[in-house]
């Protein structure tokens, strides 16, 4: 899936409530995190009022990727 679609979903989610559903907002997190686009994961992830190990992976994973681990392991503290 290209960004632009992905960008459709998320609006479409914000549009029909879905924001607050644990198992979307982790999968646009990863979503973003594949993407490198890490401001928009970091973002969403930071509005996220339930997260998982799943959504932690996610995000950490989309740190360590490019290689950011000192932004990656800061998340552990």
């Amino acid at each position: 899936m290209a960004l632009w679609e992905g960008l459709e979903v998320h609006g479409q989610v914000m549009r029909n409530g879905f924001c607050l559903d644990l198992y979307v907002s982790t999968a646009l997190v990863d979503m973003y995190a594949k993407s490198g686009k890490m401001g928009f994961a970091g973002r969403l992830f930071g509005e996220m009022t339930e997260r998982s190990i799943v959504s932690w992976t996610a995000l950490i994973c989309g740190y360590a990727k490019p290689g950011d681990l000192n932004h990656a392991r800061k998340l552990f503290d």
